[in-house]
């Protein structure tokens, strides 16, 4: 594990700022300079105590003290398995009702993360709980599985702002589509379906040919969209995008546990030509 933890610290260093939430700041201040807006995530998964559960809410609220005070357009990510959905489901709840409600005081929107399918029953649910109450939030759902076309739709009827996202959590075949190209077909049946009947959406991908297709579509739906890209990964494409006048935001992850993510990010297959890309800058 030394040699493949050692590359990984080095990818790490493309895509993680650094450890504190003031690194991620100054990061969002140098995209914001590049007519990049951002989304900031705080590093840390599939939490089993409730100490450790409250220490990653408190410093969401001190993320969003700070966001709002340096007047930064930031969104912030937040995780199901980071707010306690491992112990149980009001204990995520009620965390996230708090950051939300917490976040909406300073008009900052708060995206859902999506993680392990396993978790995507309860995650929607909290999610269309909080629609009711609050307009500051949106949810990620992954093309790779199999139900997010339902989970689309479903969401798209009860007001619901979507972020599309291929995936990155192994799962099984039976619930997910294991092949790029089905990967890929569901992504764009979905985007369609949101151009059609969504009025904002965010369409996160370093495919530059899905890219191109959204803007082709959005010139005869005229929708609001944005494109979502992780920092330090085809950053020239992200400032192609901003140029063109569309709203792209960098998701950027910050904390002391970046070998999680970075590992994620390396096992993706489909991953390995941005991963070499993220090594040369482009």
């Amino acid at each position: 594990m030394g040699i493949i933890e050692d590359k990984l610290r080095i990818l790490a260093g493309k895509w993680v700022p650094g450890p504190r939430k003031d690194d991620a700041i100054k990061r969002a201040k140098e995209l914001y300079a590049k007519n990049q807006k951002s989304t900031i995530n705080y590093i840390k998964e599939h939490i089993t105590d409730k100490q450790s559960v409250k220490k990653v809410v408190q410093k969401y609220i001190s993320l969003l003290s700070d966001v709002h005070m340096k007047t930064l357009d930031c969104d912030i990510a937040v995780k199901p398995t980071q707010l306690g959905i491992c112990i149980n489901y009001n204990l995520f709840n009620s965390n996230y009702e708090k950051i939300v409600s917490f976040a909406e005081k300073y008009r900052i929107f708060v995206w859902t993360d999506m993680e392990n399918s396993v978790y995507a029953n309860a995650t929607i649910k909290a999610y269309l709980a909080a629609l009711k109450r609050h307009k500051n939030v949106g949810i990620a759902i992954q093309s790779k599985l199999k139900r997010s076309y339902h989970d689309a739709k479903l969401l798209v009827k009860a007001g619901g702002t979507i972020r599309l996202v291929k995936g990155a959590y192994k799962e099984n075949s039976n619930i997910a589509y294991t092949k790029r190209r089905q990967v890929d077909a569901n992504y764009i049946r979905i985007m369609k379906y949101l151009f059609r009947n969504s009025k904002k959406f965010m369409i996160a991908t370093h495919d530059k040919k899905m890219i191109c297709k959204a803007i082709a579509i959005q010139k005869k739906y005229k929708r609001n969209i944005s494109f979502g890209m992780l920092n330090g990964i085809r950053g020239r494409l992200a400032e192609e995008t901003a140029n063109k006048g569309y709203e792209t935001r960098i998701y950027i992850p910050y904390g002391k546990e970046w070998f999680a993510f970075a590992w994620r990010r390396f096992m993706e297959g489909v991953n390995v030509v941005l991963i070499i890309r993220s090594m040369l800058n482009l």
